[in-house]
């Protein structure tokens, strides 16, 4: 938009001044490439403020909005324009087109406005952290293409993080976890891994992606014996035990009795403990005082 006596005009300032009404710029009226672009038409130089730059830029490519990102680009900036400009949080516009997976924004601003791949925000984190924090593999792949690093936010690759994933069929951060250098088949406390809580949940992309990417043993035992083949069994999901047992998967050890009746699945572990911390509140209350 263009200057009037030293300020900004507004929509209605421009609209008025070309003869138009307000309501026919109402729907570009946030969109500042198609204002630039209705603008030029009349042989006019698109000139906005570096705060007024810097905020569209940043919002345009969180959206991927790279028709916008160009415009901004290409335009008159009254004191300029870095790429590298951030928010309050030291946010650029590569930080939070990398979080939303915006992958042609991203090469826009590295390849056409040259900015750079790794600035850290106000926590440490740079785009690539974003990237695989949130499982967006082809950014991540482009990112260290161009040699972008990581910085202080470290992707969660504890089996903990593992075995939920898998519980709820989330390959994409099962893979990110891997690519960030995680144990895919790490167990936990009980020595339950991410292929027997897939192979409970009947999970099977997981469990395919687990054995036939990664190579993991499609048999691992718990720390009762237990096998991804026993709980796929037990939990009666037939097409997860055929593909189980033809990879070479089989029973574990006979369960003791101790194991019988134990959860087995994320929700049979939610119900069971919600039980028993719903008794263990109403004993404290019925208990008589010790004091």
């Amino acid at each position: 938009m263009r200057e009037q006596d030293g300020k900004m005009a507004t929509p209605a300032i421009s609209a008025s001044s070309y003869g138009l009404k307000v309501g026919e710029l109402a729907a570009v009226e946030r969109r500042f490439s198609e204002v630039g672009t209705f603008m030029e038409q009349f042989g006019s130089v698109v000139s906005i403020s570096r705060e007024e730059a810097t905020s569209t830029l940043i919002e345009a490519a969180a959206k991927g909005d790279v028709r916008t990102m160009r415009s901004v680009a290409e335009g008159t900036v009254v004191g300029g324009l870095h790429p590298n400009v951030c928010d309050y949080d030291q946010r650029t516009a590569i930080h939070l087109a990398s979080s939303n997976g915006k992958l042609e924004a991203v090469q826009f601003l590295i390849e056409e406005m040259h900015s750079a791949h790794s600035p850290k925000d106000r926590w440490g984190g740079t785009p690539l952290d974003d990237a695989i924090r949130h499982s967006h593999l082809p950014l991540i792949e482009y990112l260290t293409s161009k040699g972008a690093v990581r910085g202080g936010r470290a992707i969660d690759t504890s089996a903990t993080a593992c075995c939920t994933a898998a519980a709820s069929g989330d390959v994409e951060v099962l893979r990110a976890i891997q690519k960030a250098g995680g144990k895919v088949n790490a167990g936990d406390y009980d020595r339950r891994t991410p292929m027997h809580l897939a192979a409970s949940e009947n999970r099977i992309d997981v469990v395919r992606f687990l054995v036939d990417e990664c190579g993991v043993d499609p048999s691992p035992e718990d720390r009762w014996g237990g096998t991804p083949l026993d709980d796929a069994s037990r939990s009666g999901h037939e097409a997860m035990r055929n593909y189980l047992e033809s990879v070479g998967g089989r029973s574990g050890a006979p369960q003791p009795a101790a194991r019988q009746g134990l959860p087995h699945s994320m929700e049979e572990q939610r119900r069971s403990a919600g039980k028993y911390f719903s008794f263990s509140q109403r004993w404290r209350k019925l208990a008589p005082s010790t004091s």
